[in-house]
């Protein structure tokens, strides 16, 4: 059986550090390109502001279903293939984090800015004009505006407002849940230790040691703002890691285990078995493709 070849890394290579562009193009190229179905990673940002239709976006291996008046946002590193078998429409922003300017007042850095964000975003009418409104601006000073020093101080000025003006509007649709601010910010805290510890780390308790609170307290926390508990997260989130490492790279399965703290093989694949329905190399090959 041939090897399988890891999914492509696809860079940023716009002349700006922010482009927008209509879906209708960037369709007419997948289909010429011929990947309009291909999954693959970016080492940039997607922001997806969809007008017409309706379609499945794959990120990170799950169908993320987007509709007129919603906005998808991809993140780097992620793995994610597009929809052009539905009749869809609408707008893509595309730009690394770097072009995220450093604006105390708005954010302290760019991943505090994309980690605000959640994947799908469903915008009310107002706030969906005022965001097409910013997009085919951008589009426009992008022709206009060649110098790329005039260019990408427009471009990046409007980046910085629309994702404000999505910052904003989701911080508010989240003050309206029951969630309180010591939850959210507990959970938060935890996020971040496991993508920190998650490959030491496999038990629960070993995160709220680290947090100074009980396991009771720290399930609580990430069962009000996830819906799931914590060990769920954290197994989830393994999990995903798992399965970026199995088609972004040709590490043997083996390897991959040890990486992700399983002291043997044969563990991690029972483990994987268990929680993604089939065995690593399987999902590995669903994935990626036969090297010439």
């Amino acid at each position: 059986m041939p090897e399988s070849a890891p999914i492509k890394l696809v860079k940023y290579s716009a002349p700006l550090d922010v482009q927008a562009l209509p879906i209708r193009d960037l369709r007419q190229r997948a289909i010429a390109g011929r990947w309009q179905n291909a999954p693959h990673r970016v080492d940039f940002c997607h922001l997806f502001l969809v007008t017409d239709g309706d379609f499945n976006h794959m990120v990170d291996f799950v169908p993320i279903r987007s509709a007129a008046g919603s906005l998808l946002l991809v993140k780097p590193g992620q793995v994610h293939a597009f929809d052009f078998d539905s009749p869809w429409d609408g707008w893509l922003v595309v730009f690394k984090p770097e072009a995220i300017p450093m604006n105390h007042d708005f954010r302290p850095n760019q991943n505090d800015v994309l980690d605000s964000l959640p994947t799908l975003i469903e915008l009310t009418s107002d706030e969906r004009e005022a965001a097409l409104g910013i997009v085919s601006q951008m589009q426009g000073d992008a022709k206009n505006y060649k110098d790329q020093s005039d260019g990408n101080l427009l471009m990046r000025t409007a980046l910085m407002y629309l994702l404000l003006r999505l910052q904003v509007f989701s911080s508010s649709a989240n003050q309206q849940s029951t969630v309180g601010k010591a939850t959210s910010h507990r959970f938060q805290q935890f996020k971040e230790l496991v993508e920190e510890w998650r490959s030491q780390h496999h038990h629960i308790h070993q995160y709220a040691s680290k947090l100074g609170c009980s396991e009771k307290s720290l399930n609580r926390s990430v069962l009000a703002v996830t819906g799931v508990s914590a060990k769920a997260y954290l197994t989830q989130r393994i999990v995903l890691e798992a399965k970026r490492l199995l088609v972004h790279t040709t590490q043997p399965v083996g390897m991959i285990g040890i990486d992700l703290g399983f002291d043997e093989p044969t563990n991690f694949v029972k483990f994987f078995k268990r929680e993604a329905g089939m065995l690593p190399m399987a999902f590995r090959q669903l994935y990626t493709k036969p090297s010439s």
